[in-house]
């Protein structure tokens, strides 16, 4: 599973191959959020000082949950053509809402059980307030709330398409970094990039993607990426879905730009990147880790602590690797041992209509959108 879409079977004279850049771009995008994460589960044990983990929010922040929204956004069209719009709709809120009560359980009751080591104590009251969503899950009500508000209106839709990515950016600007806690104010900064990417669609993007040099584009990528990271952390700007400090008109001003340059970078660099298949397995895989992650990553650090590890790079670096690999490899076992719904949502909602199956796709050149 990646955002949801269902991958598109072979037929009909279409095209089918996989076009790696996006998904090289959303497997950096999931690693940079996996580092973030690794870094707050260190900051919440004592490990490391606060500064530095504020440091590396503000150098990934600006960028992997865009570039994630943003690539999970342009994913959406083609969906939509594939099983029609109230059809898309109604399983993609079902199959998020299944998979994020699932993990809400799940990760409040590895919690529970580890009160003891976990750096965040629950409660059998707090694992069922799923309307306040526990860590990164917040990500799953976010999207049912994309779906349902801005699928319907079908941004990418070329008359419709200005108007409604102008209220999607009014509405980011307005609760830019803002995170009330409960489900529905969570990452609303974020809803620019998914529209945006709605908006676009993986063949229009892949398309001005083609307009460079994959050398150039990587080149031009990572220096935009390093400007843009220096300017969030020299001028204190706010990242879109989180408030480290405090957002005023001035941090949400510079913020904004930041945020579109450098998730612009991440994309110039997957494309420069397009021949890295782990890169791409990992976006691929990404919502795999995205949910699975933060459970393997705290254990990894819990048992590190027991075996009386002391060095600060292993802790980082032992909960990346496990937070990314372990992660592929609990939803590859999931999957194998019939309990790939975890991951998926029920497996009803991947039985698309035969009028759909054999509806004739539209006209026009070879697309990439697949998820």
């Amino acid at each position: 599973m990646t955002d949801g879409t269902p991958e598109p079977s072979a037929g009909a004279g279409r095209s089918t191959v996989r076009d790696s850049r996006l998904d090289v771009a959303r497997g950096i995008a999931i690693a940079g959020v996996v580092i973030v994460h690794v870094y707050r589960g260190l900051y919440g044990a004592d490990m490391v000082e606060q500064s530095t983990t504020l440091l590396v929010d503000r150098l990934m922040g600006f960028w992997c949950l865009s570039v994630f929204a943003f690539v999970g956004g342009t994913l959406v069209p083609r969906g939509v053509r594939s099983r029609g719009v109230a059809s898309y709709v109604r399983d993609r809120t079902t199959r998020f809402f299944v998979v994020y009560v699932t993990w809400a359980i799940l990760q409040g009751g590895v919690q529970l059980l580890a009160t003891d080591a976990v750096n965040v104590p629950t409660s059998p009251i707090a694992i069922l307030s799923i309307w306040r969503p526990p860590g990164q899950l917040w990500y799953l009500p976010f999207l049912i709330l994309m779906t349902l508000v801005f699928v319907p209106l079908q941004p990418w839709r070329e008359r419709r398409a200005l108007w409604i990515v102008c209220v999607a950016a009014a509405v980011s600007i307005a609760f830019w970094g803002y995170d009330g806690g409960y489900v529905g104010t969570q990452g609303l900064g974020l809803v620019v990039f998914f529209v945006g990417g709605m908006a676009v669609g993986a063949h229009r993007m892949t398309a001005v993607l083609d307009r460079f040099a994959p050398a150039v584009a990587g080149t031009v990528g990572i220096l935009l990426l390093v400007v843009s990271s220096l300017v969030a952390v020299v001028t204190f700007a706010t990242p879109p879905t989180f408030d480290p400090e405090g957002r005023t008109l001035a941090s949400v001003a510079i913020a904004v730009p930041v945020a579109l340059v450098s998730s612009a970078a991440v994309l110039l660099i997957g494309h420069g990147l397009r021949r890295a298949s782990f890169l791409a397995l990992l976006g691929r895989r990404s919502l795999d880790i995205y949910l699975a992650h933060v459970i393997i990553a705290a254990g990894t650090r819990i048992v590190l602590t027991q075996l009386g590890v002391t060095s600060l790079w292993v802790f980082v670096i032992a909960g990346f690797a496990m937070g990314m690999v372990g992660s592929l490899i609990v939803g590859s076992a999931a999957r194998r041992m019939k309990l790939g719904w975890v991951f998926d949502g029920p497996s009803w909602l991947n039985r698309t209509p035969a009028a759909s199956r054999t509806k004739p796709p539209p006209q026009g050149p070879p697309r990439a959108e697949q998820s």
